[in-house]
């Protein structure tokens, strides 16, 4: 049980030397923020929390500038395409950079190529729940009760977010069959499990819990490798199926053609942010994990997670134009 998953990446620090006794780079006008969903939510809130702190940083405005749409992709195809001077960056999901890449049948932008992973800030861990009237408290029970009905329906947000593949994930794992009704957006999934009409969903711990708190729907599991502070009574499905992980997570990057010591910066900035005592209150709050990795670790990171991906979305036979 822990209150700060590092997932084992070594966390930056600023360095005097890095630089030599040239002057840290700084920006010379406002920062675009460019971010892949509307306002309100519990990402564009951790974006704004980043903005507000890298203002105060860095000595310009940050200015958040929403893009929905095509489950990140509008957001990742603008920065990438951006002047490379440090005044563009964006927010990245585990969608956008780790799971588009194998949905989509081609982008606009090269992953890899167009641009540079600055940092990982936090992950949104997710959890299995099930409606009330479903026969199961525990992963097992689940398990053994999806294979006494084959073809279960759950429920998710839409096609091809990691809520829908951590259910296929699951099914994979624990050898059942499952039918996914895709809804647009979470809140009719959760309305409808609620009401009993889909049995079970896969969704993030901010929502899922507070419902499974008020008993209108069972928390089952959680899908990080450990338990959270959030939640330490919720077993993780690794505690069944040792190895699995299927989390939500929220990134920044910049255009690839950056200069590295602009990167760099940009890349301490949002580091430390995820590291300030109230910032990381705030999104632990909202059921998250702070994180806040240098450039090479969250790369890294990208590199590992578009591998665990690739199977879930051939697995699911899911596809996006």
């Amino acid at each position: 049980m822990i209150a700060r998953r590092t997932l084992g990446l070594a966390l930056p620090a600023l360095s005097a030397g890095r630089a030599g006794a040239q002057a840290p780079w700084a920006p010379s006008r406002p920062v675009r923020l460019v971010v892949p969903f509307p306002p309100g939510g519990v990402s564009d809130l951790m974006a704004r929390l980043v903005a507000s702190y890298a203002e105060k940083a860095l000595g310009q405005p940050w200015v958040v500038d929403p893009r929905p749409g095509a489950g990140g992709n509008l957001t990742l195809d603008l920065v990438a395409k951006a002047a490379p001077d440090g005044h563009t960056v964006g927010v990245a999901t585990v969608s956008g950079l780790a799971i588009n890449r194998h949905l989509y049948r081609s982008l606009p932008f090269d992953p890899d190529r167009d641009l540079a992973p600055l940092s990982l800030f936090a992950v949104n861990p997710n959890m299995v729940l099930v409606h009330p009237a479903v026969p199961a408290r525990s992963l097992p029970e689940l398990v053994a009760w999806l294979r006494a009905n084959p073809g279960t329906a759950f429920a998710s947000g839409g096609v091809g977010t990691s809520q829908h593949l951590a259910g296929e994930l699951l099914a994979q794992v624990a050898g059942v069959t499952l039918s996914h009704v895709p809804y647009r957006g979470t809140a009719g999934a959760i309305a409808d499990v609620q009401a009993g009409r889909v049995p079970m969903m896969v969704d993030v711990v901010v929502t899922g819990l507070q419902f499974a708190r008020e008993g209108t729907l069972r928390a089952i599991a959680v899908t990080t490798p450990d338990r959270l502070v959030q939640a330490p009574e919720v077993p993780t499905v690794a505690e069944t199926y040792p190895g699995f992980e299927a989390t939500s997570w929220l990134g920044f990057v910049a255009p690839s053609r950056t200069p590295a010591a602009t990167l760099d910066r940009l890349a301490d900035t949002i580091a430390s942010s995820a590291r300030d005592p109230e910032i990381a209150r705030r999104v632990s709050e909202g059921g998250a994990v702070p994180q806040g990795t240098g450039r090479e670790a969250f790369a890294a990171f990208v590199r590992a997670e578009s591998a665990r991906w690739a199977g879930a979305v051939r697995a699911s036979g899911a596809t996006a134009e």
